[in-house]
C-alpha cells in the first residue's frame, strides 16, 4: 500500500508566474529539477520539457505567455531541505495552483511509500504570505 498527496491553492486574483517564482524562492524553493529546468506548456500537460538552467528567463517568459492566454502550464520546483520537489500546475489564468509532491516519501510501517503531506504543507504555506490566497484543499489517497 502507498499514498499519494496533492494540494489545490486558490487565489482571489491572477498571479503572474514571475511573481510566484519570486515568492516561492524567498520561501526556500528553487525553480529547478536536478540540473535542469522542467516545465510544461502544451494544452494536455503531457509533453514536459527539460532545459539548461541558463534558459530560465526564456522559460519564465514562455510560461507567463501561456498563463496570460488562459491555458494551464506547469513547472517543477525543489525545496532546499532534502531535495523534495513538487509539480506546480497553474490553471484559471493563475488563480488556481495545483501542487503534487514528487519526492520526499517517508517510510511508514505496512506501506511501500507514504508522501508526507503535512511536511509539504509546512513548506508550501510560507510562499503564500505574499500572494492573494483565499483557500486551499489537500487530499491524501491510499493506493
Amino acid at each position: 500500500m502507498s499514498t499519494d498527496t496533492d494540494f489545490t491553492f486558490n487565489m482571489s486574483q491572477e498571479v503572474p508566474i514571475p511573481d510566484f517564482i519570486v515568492v516561492a524562492e524567498a520561501a526556500g524553493w528553487r525553480f529547478e529539477d536536478g540540473e535542469k529546468l522542467a516545465y510544461v506548456t502544451d494544452a494536455d500537460l503531457f509533453d514536459w520539457s527539460a532545459v539548461a538552467k541558463n534558459a530560465r528567463e526564456e522559460v519564465v517568459r514562455e510560461l507567463e505567455s501561456v498563463r496570460v492566454r488562459g491555458q494551464a502550464c506547469g513547472l517543477i520546483m525543489t525545496h532546499r531541505e532534502g531535495d523534495a520537489g513538487c509539480i506546480f500546475i497553474f490553471a484559471d489564468s493563475g488563480k488556481s495552483l495545483l501542487v503534487t509532491p514528487n519526492k520526499n516519501v517517508v517510510p511508514r510501517e505496512g506501506m511501500e511509500r507514504f508522501a508526507d503531506g503535512e511536511w509539504y504543507l509546512g513548506k508550501l504555506l510560507p510562499m503564500f504570505t505574499g500572494l492573494p490566497l483565499v483557500g486551499y484543499s489537500h487530499s491524501q489517497e491510499l493506493a
